[in-house]
């Protein structure tokens, strides 16, 4: 291509450009105009309102609003003054941009022109340039830079002061969260709109040098380069834990076994609110957490994909936004469980909770980071990993006790401390069980039948120091030989657990406390008079139950094991005189068992593979099963027609 052409097509571009950055000036300017009119009379409309309220009225006809409502007024034209502060940080940006493409424009325009010739010699493409001699904040008239900072001022002063006055009004914990929250949010736009005026130049110069640095990557980001691997970041953060539905049972049974058993009503607006500030927000929060410090270890997960951890990208900039995403949204978390708690008459229950969620997960922590220290001993480690399997299970203990909480039972009975520990060892046994399963995805089947660590499980000695317990197959601890030969099976499909195994196995004796402490749990239930033989009794069958479930070889034995000795609890009972008042009664009694035992059975008898893709396996039958159903009902010829 000759220069003159090349010439020529660049002019057409950047008049083309310019065109639309001037239309888009334009457009921009009638929104900042409008919105702020809006922002105007929304404060106006919220003051009249809010004046007429018996916080701020002792007229008789006032009205009685929530203080609630009210300390979340000022919210609305703040999102109006934020909105314009955005529109303000775009138009700064467009700003440089147009005057750079006036400037590239005058280099095809030297003759200034005419009709101001004799006042100074302007080219054409400078009103942009020409208007900002005008507007800048840094350098424009002095006039035009007092009124701008007077209108700054003003709508600020407004704002903060129509904000405090409300305030002040209310009562001491709405005052105090009105001027925190509300405070950071005016310090912050103050921030914003220095930095888009008077920063105005080095907020453009740092944002072209990102585009320029950015404009070579790859766009799209199914490109080698930054690819982001995992679930959507969006999907993430409204749900982190999917794979673990499981647990959001455990809140509800408690509940509707306390309630039942207390003969209680069934409180559903307590038991969702402790559900919401417990499970999506705490404890939501604090998966969050522990996501983020595990981000790259789950993204080399061999499961990862089944897993749905946080999202991990190999661009720095994109793991930036992700964790940051995370963190911001995991603090609103914290945040809203306070403030739903303080709204509901809850804050003290959401408060504690949220403590000690955060404690037991401090600890948690701080032990798997020990544990993964390449100076800890063998033996450190150990203790380490065996410290860790004991904290695992005070996060059940935790919800056992919003389960009695959302029932309205008095924290002080006697079967609420027995309940507590058949969760904490309940929990332990679930965790312990999960783990074991997971670490044989990081396993190498090698030709001769005997399995291999992964290296990725040397550092993972909370999962790895549990395959010992493991008899068939062989799982071995030495340094695989042939680490570059492919596995001969995936280990992770494997129900490695079918098998006896070993008898004191960590999760085997979890199994057995549990059932000891579900006994004391279920004779506390009950609500027919016991005693000490009934509880003896009980606690032996329940005891008996766990070590032959441990024994036992096969599904179908260790079925047999938990309905005999769910049979078993109940002629103990009746054999000591302590049988129930009716079937509620027999319920209670056989339930801690039966759900240890099944929970027991139910893992011995699952692949880690089957136990991450449950859910979706569920849901994938349940679409089957759909299908067919609509077939059988419209017929083999319908069905071939609308298929």
């Amino acid at each position: 291509m000759s220069d003159s052409n090349e010439d020529a097509n660049r002019f057409e571009i950047l008049k083309m450009d310019y065109e639309m950055a001037r239309d888009d000036d334009r457009a921009f300017s009638n929104i900042q105009a409008a919105v702020a009119s809006i922002a105007v009379a929304l404060l106006a409309v919220i003051a009249t309102l809010v004046s007429d309220t018996c916080q701020l009225s002792e007229a008789e006809d006032c009205k009685h609003v929530p203080d609630l409502f009210l300390s979340a007024a000022p919210s609305v034209p703040l999102a109006a003054l934020a909105f314009l502060q955005l529109l303000g940080a775009v138009s700064s940006i467009r700003s440089y941009y147009i005057r750079a493409l006036e400037r590239e424009l005058r280099t095809y325009a030297q003759r200034p022109l005419t009709e101001l010739a004799s006042i100074s010699p302007i080219r054409p493409a400078s009103y942009s340039e020409l208007i900002t001699e005008v507007t800048t904040m840094r350098r424009g008239r002095a006039g035009y830079r007092v009124l701008s900072f007077l209108v700054l001022v003003v709508t600020f002063s407004v704002f903060a002061g129509f904000t405090l006055y409300l305030a002040v009004k209310l009562d001491g914990a709405y005052t105090t969260f009105m001027v925190l929250v509300y405070g950071a949010a005016f310090a912050f736009l103050a921030s914003e709109v220095a930095g888009v005026t008077l920063g105005a130049r080095t907020a453009f110069v740092r944002v072209a040098q990102q585009f320029h640095a950015r404009s070579v990557r790859p766009l799209l980001p199914g490109s080698p380069a930054g690819t982001i691997t995992g679930r959507d970041i969006v999907s993430y953060l409204v749900f982190p834990r999917p794979e673990d539905w499981s647990k959001l049972l455990f809140i509800p049974l408690v509940f509707v076994v306390a309630s039942a058993s207390r003969g209680t009503s069934f409180d559903w607006g307590t038991l969702l609110t402790s559900m919401v500030i417990a499970e999506y927000l705490v404890y939501s929060a604090r998966y969050q957490w522990n996501d983020i410090r595990g981000v790259a270890a789950d993204a080399a997960h061999p499961q990862a994909r089944a897993r749905l951890r946080l999202p991990h990208s190999s661009d720095r900039a994109k793991m930036r936004f992700i964790v940051g995403s995370s963190l911001c949204v995991g603090v609103a978390r914290v945040l809203g469980a306070l403030l739903l708690g303080y709204a509901t008459g809850e804050l003290a229950f959401a408060l504690v909770f949220l403590v000690a969620v955060f404690a037991v997960a401090a600890l948690y922590e701080l032990l798997r980071t020990s544990s993964q220290d390449p100076w800890v001993t063998d033996r450190g480690r150990s203790r380490l990993a065996k410290a860790i399997w004991l904290t695992v299970g005070a996060g059940y203990a935790l919800r056992f006790l919003v389960g009695i909480h959302a029932a309205g039972v008095p924290f002080d009975e006697p079967f609420v401390y027995a309940g507590a520990a058949f969760s904490y060892s309940f929990g332990i046994m679930f965790v312990l069980l999960t783990w074991v399963l997971e670490a044989t995805s990081y396993c190498r089947a090698s030709a001769d039948g005997v399995w291999y660590q992964g290296r990725e499980l040397k550092g993972k000695a909370n999962l790895s120091l549990l395959l010992p317990y493991i008899s068939d197959p062989v799982i071995s601890t030495d340094p695989d030989p042939h680490p570059a030969e492919p596995s001969t099976l995936n280990c992770g499909e494997v129900k490695i657990l079918v098998g006896r195994g070993a008898l004191f196995a960590p999760w085997n004796i979890a199994l057995w406390v549990s059932a000891a402490a579900g006994a004391l749990l279920a004779v506390g239930l009950v609500r027919a008079p016991t005693d000490i033989a009934t509880m003896g009794w009980v606690s032996a069958v329940s005891i008996a139950g766990g070590f032959a479930m441990s024994a036992a070889g096969g599904a179908l034995a260790r079925a047999a094991v938990q309905l005999s000795t769910a049979a078993g609890i109940v002629l103990a009972t009746r054999f000591t005189g302590a049988s129930g008042e009716g079937v509620l009664d027999y319920v209670l009694l056989v339930a801690p068992w039966m759900t240890t035992a099944g929970t027991y059975l139910m893992f011995r008898n699952q692949s880690y593979r089957d136990l991450k893709y449950a859910a979706a396996d569920l849901l994938n039958g349940l679409r089957l099963l759909t299908i067919r159903v609509i077939k059988s009902v419209t017929g083999p010829d319908t069905w071939r027609a609308i298929r």
